[in-house]
Formats: structure tokens, sequence, C-alpha cells
């Protein structure tokens, strides 16, 4: 490989590696053992760095080698130029390799705690130099963030996206539920229909928030013979939570965003509800190595 170094001068690395050897062994005849190439080879070469470096080396002569002034000076120089080197390229390896580098991933929120935090731990126990960004979104915004290259994968509904260009895999299945607050007549039930709060205020996500989402909470309420009276939104489950609490209406919700002893709020699973599908979703020409691995940890768990 060659180094270019401030005034253009062009250098083989190589020729710093004989270099050291010749140095270090005050012998030619050994360093050309040492680097498996002819001794013609070795002097060569290191005439070739003298003509370069514009000045000698060492200095010779039948029985004896050994380095000038110059060469002595010139030894650190060259043992810091080819361990920058060799720590550059190793470097580069390991970002090519996805083994090394950074990882940007955007996420809804208390959806994906069931299996997120699992799927990043397995991540860092196989890659542990890479690093990790993590951003909370709605679907809309994470879509826009993946689109606009700032994050490289997004854990969101399942086919928000629905494109040769990207790549998707479905992570969990969630059980759509009822929630409301502990003053609510369906309070004490174990599970409900979509016919038994047709006619309670309902707080949901904005359609802003994603369209997919609203529109298939809209289906499945028509389907179960319910027309949602829609009070107040929120753009994010807990904020939905906290409306359902202070009895602004009863919401629809994933049973994962149920918080671990969490007061004042009820799941209650809905009867013959479709479940909702949570999938990462990834551009396709997106070249990060560390996405790649990322998505190799993925395929290995979902699609066996």
């Amino acid at each position: 490989m060659t180094l270019v170094l401030d005034g253009g001068l062009k250098m083989e690395t190589r020729y710093l590696k004989y270099f050291i050897d010749v140095a270090d062994t005050l012998s030619f005849t050994k360093a050309a053992q040492m680097n498996h190439v002819v001794q013609t080879t070795m002097s060569q070469s290191i005439a070739a760095l003298e003509n370069m470096l514009g000045f000698k080396l060492f200095e010779r002569n039948n029985r004896n080698v050994k380095l000038t002034k110059l060469g002595q000076l010139f030894y650190s120089d060259a043992e810091y130029l080819l361990n920058a080197f060799n720590h550059s390229e190793h470097h580069i390896s390991q970002l090519k390799s996805g083994y090394e580098g950074f990882l940007s991933v955007g996420y809804l929120g208390d959806q994906t705690l069931s299996f997120m935090p699992g799927l990043l731990k397995e991540f860092r126990s196989r890659y542990p130099d890479v690093g990790i960004d993590l951003m909370q979104g709605f679907p809309s915004k994470l879509s826009s963030l993946l689109e606009d290259g700032d994050c490289d994968l997004i854990f969101t509904v399942n086919s928000e996206k629905g494109s040769k260009y990207y790549e998707e895999i479905i992570c969990d299945s969630q059980e759509i539920c009822l929630v409301v607050n502990s003053k609510h007549r369906l309070y004490d039930r174990e599970t409900v229909c979509y016919r038994d709060f047709e006619n309670d205020p309902m707080v949901f996500f904005h359609p802003s928030c994603g369209n997919n989402v609203y529109n298939n909470m809209l289906y499945n309420c028509a389907k179960g013979g319910c027309f949602p009276n829609i009070t107040g939104y929120a753009s994010d489950s807990r904020s939905l939570i906290i409306m359902t609490e202070l009895g602004l209406g009863v919401t629809l919700l994933p049973k994962s965003c149920e918080l671990s002893g969490q007061k004042g709020v009820k799941f209650i699973p809905i009867q013959d509800s479709a479940k909702m599908d949570i999938s990462a979703c990834w551009l396709v020409e997106n070249n990060n190595s560390a996405l790649r691995n990322f998505a190799a940890v993925l395929y290995e768990k979902y699609h066996r």
C-alpha cells in the first residue's frame, strides 16, 4: 500500500517495514528472510526509499551495516507511520465487516419493549464495539427518519411502508385491548367486544402519527360493529393512558403498553380483535455493515 505524506510524497508501506527490519537486525540478508523476499529485492527497496527521502539511511560495506544519523532520526518516524497505517487498516477492516461503527435505531415506544431490548442485547454481545443510538417516535416520524437517513432501522407498525425499497421482518404480533379507568362500567370485565363501547368517547393516536395505525383502528372497529366517537388525540401511548385515567375517554392499545404495576386503568382483551404486528424496517440500499449484521440477528431469530 502507498502512503501519501505532506508535500505529496508517496511512500510504499512495505519499504517502511523493510527499513525497520534492516535497522533492527543490521542485516539485509536477515531482513530479506524475515519478509520472504530475495536480498536483491530488499536492497532495491531500501535504495528506492532513500531516493524518495533524498538521504542515505544506511552505511554499509562488505562486513557491516549501520544506520546513518539521518537514518536514526527517521527510524522513529517510520515506526509511527507504519503503526498508524496498520491501525487505520485494521479499523477500516472492522468498519467494513460491521464489527465497529454505529447503528441508529428508531422505535415506537412501549409497543417494542417486549422484544427490542433483548434483540439489542444479543447484538451487542456479538458486536460490542458498535455504537447504538435510539430515537423514539410515532410511525410517520419514524418513516421520515428512515427516508432521510437519520435512522438505519426502525421498529414500527407492519406494512407502514410496503415497498420494494424497504426490507421488513415481523418481530411481534400483539393483542389489542380496550383501556378503561377504574370508574368505567366495563372495568370488571375480563373480555369485551367492540359493541360494548361504541357509544363511549374515545381518545386515540392522531392520524398524523401514522395513517396505517389510525385507519386500522377504524377498520377493526367497523368490522366489530362499532363506530368510534373520537373526542381527543395524543401522539404516544403513555399520554393516551393518562387521558384514559383522567376519564377523558377509553382507548385502544396493544397489551404490550400495559405498564408493570399500572394503577387506575385496566387493559381488557377485545374478542375477535385483529392483532397489531410490529416489524423491523430498513432501506434495502443502506450499505451500513452494522445494519447488515443486525439484520442477520433478526433473521436468525424470526426466520428459523
